[in-house]
Order: C-alpha cells, then structure tokens, then sequence
C-alpha cells in the first residue's frame, strides 16, 4: 500500500490493484467493500505481525 501504511487508509487506486490481483489469483470478483474488508483485514494483521506502529520502528520499543 501506499504512505498510508500508519493511518488505515486504502487509496481507491490501490483498493482497484487489490481487487485486480484477487481476480487474478482467485478468479472472483470482489465488491468494493469485500475488498476493503480483507485489505483492511491484512493491512491490521500486518501491522500487528510488524509491529510497525512501534515508536522505535519494528520489534523496537513500546507500543502505543
């Protein structure tokens, strides 16, 4: 995603790459709002799994 990373927001750009790519790989359309669901969703999980809203950056320091 974009420089958006720390603040949840999905681009309507990216939200149309997400949705292309999911066609790709999985051969079903998704709306526009199941596609900002499950990004949303990874874009959470991944936060959490990096840490990446840390003070220090990843694994460093304490969380918010």
């Amino acid at each position: 995603m974009s420089n958006n990373f720390y603040t949840n927001e999905i681009t309507e750009e990216e939200l149309n790459e997400f949705k292309r790519i999911y066609l790709e790989d999985y051969g079903y359309v998704l709306t526009d709002l199941e596609a900002l669901q499950i990004a949303t969703n990874l874009l959470l999980l991944t936060k959490t799994v990096y840490q990446k809203d840390t003070i220090d950056g990843p694994r460093g320091g304490s969380r918010k």
